[in-house]
């Protein structure tokens, strides 16, 4: 309810009165659509369930420093309690630490790729400005 009315204040602020109510309706379509996907898949409640672990348990059990980090992982924590809402059983803090530690392992992965990529890149131009620097003195 609050999102429709956050949409139906967002269409009177920004689109013309329409001429009827039906256009309305038309307007506020979508909105309708999202609610009723989010009521179907049961996560209009969502936002009560509390996370499975907290940012002191994620520190302890990753070995992740305090800081902005911890919230990259309690987003991921988040969509893969979404994931599996439906599937209580499945969805414990176990479950939920061992895919967290998969996560981890695949930032660890693009960081260490793209640290090299960097590397590359600095090789090649510091071998241009080498090659520069000898040209010029000639």
């Amino acid at each position: 309810c609050l999102f429709l009315a956050a949409a139906a204040a967002a269409v009177v602020t920004t689109v013309p009165a329409p001429s009827s109510s039906s256009s309305v309706l038309l307007l506020l379509a979508p909105a309708q659509q999202l609610y009723n996907t989010i009521a179907e898949m049961e996560l209009d409640l969502s936002w009560k369930v509390r996370p499975l672990l907290d940012g002191r348990a994620l520190i302890k059990a990753l070995g992740l420093p305090k800081g902005p980090v911890i919230g990259t992982y309690l987003e991921e924590q988040v969509k893969w309690m979404l994931e599996h809402h439906d599937s209580a059983a499945d969805a414990t803090a176990e479950a939920c630490l061992e895919h967290l530690v998969s996560f981890q392992k695949q930032l660890a992965g693009t960081a260490a790729t793209a640290t090299k990529r960097n590397l590359e890149v600095d090789a090649s131009k510091s071998n241009e400005e080498s090659k520069r620097a000898h040209v010029d003195k000639k």
